[in-house]
C-alpha cells in the first residue's frame, strides 16, 4: 500500500477469453474453480508469474472508489418576472464497481449491459452466461469510471408582478417548476446510491415539482 492512495482500487487483470478447449486446459491454474473453466471465461492474468492465478496477482489499477475531486455550480438568470436556475455538480478520478449477477440460481435478476460471450462473438462485453459453474474472477470487467456530472437541481419560475398582483387582491403571486438529478453525463451504467455493489443499492430518484406560491 505504500505509495498508493487511501482506498486504491485493486483487481486481477482480465486478458480476454478463453475461446477453444485448447486455450482452457493450457491456461494457468486458478486458485479456485480451475476444475470448471470453460470456453467463455475471462482469461486473468499471472502478474507476478509464480504458475497460480490468486490474490497475490491483485494490482492497482485505477482510482479509489471514493472521488478524488468535487465540484458543483451554479448559473441563473432573472429578466422581467421570469427566472431561471440551474445548479450542477460533479465528480472525476474514481473507479465504481457495478457487479450484476450473472444466472447462476438468481433467475429474478437479468440485467443487459452488452453482449454476451458465444463462439462466434469472441469479443464480447461479458462472459459466456452459466447456470451453476463458476468464475473465479471477473477481473477489470466491472470496474467502470465513476466520474459523472449531474444536473442536480434546476428550475423555471415567474413572478407576477405588482399590477396584476394588485387587482387580485394579494401581496405575490409566483408560479415555478422544478426538479432534483433530472440528468447524468457519465459513463457509468447506472446511477444508483453507495459507491460499490450497486446492484444492492437503490437508483437516484428524479423529481419534478409545480408550484403556486400566493402571499397575502
Amino acid at each position: 500500500t505504500a505509495g498508493k492512495k487511501i482506498g486504491q482500487t485493486r483487481s486481477l487483470i482480465n486478458d480476454g477469453y478463453y475461446n477453444t478447449w485448447d486455450e482452457v486446459y493450457g491456461s494457468t491454474v486458478e486458485k479456485a474453480y480451475d476444475a470448471e473453466k470453460l470456453p467463455g471465461n475471462y482469461q486473468l492474468v499471472d502478474y507476478n508469474s509464480d504458475g497460480i492465478i490468486d490474490d497475490f496477482d491483485r494490482v492497482p489499477y485505477g482510482y479509489p472508489d471514493r472521488p478524488q475531486n468535487t465540484y458543483s455550480g451554479t448559473v441563473g438568470l432573472e429578466w422581467k418576472g421570469f427566472s431561471i436556475m440551474a445548479q450542477f455538480y460533479g465528480v472525476n478520478n474514481t473507479n465504481r464497481s457495478v457487479y450484476f449477477n450473472n444466472f447462476g440460481g438468481r433467475t429474478n435478476k437479468a440485467y443487459e449491459l452488452g453482449s454476451w460471450w458465444t463462439s462466434e462473438n469472441t469479443n464480447a462485453d461479458f462472459a459466456m452466461p452459466r447456470w451453476s459453474s463458476h468464475v473465479y474472477s471477473r477481473g477489470t470487467t466491472d470496474i467502470y469510471d465513476g466520474s459523472y456530472i449531474r444536473l442536480k437541481n434546476a428550475e423555471v419560475a415567474y413572478e407576477f408582478n405588482k399590477t396584476v398582483t394588485s387587482k387580485l387582491g394579494i401581496g405575490s403571486l409566483r408560479v415555478f417548476i422544478n426538479g432534483n438529478n433530472l440528468w447524468m453525463w457519465t459513463n457509468r451504467p447506472d446511477d444508483r446510491e453507495g459507491r460499490n455493489n450497486s446492484n444492492r443499492a437503490y437508483p437516484i430518484m428524479k423529481r419534478r415539482h409545480s408550484r403556486l406560491n400566493i402571499t397575502l
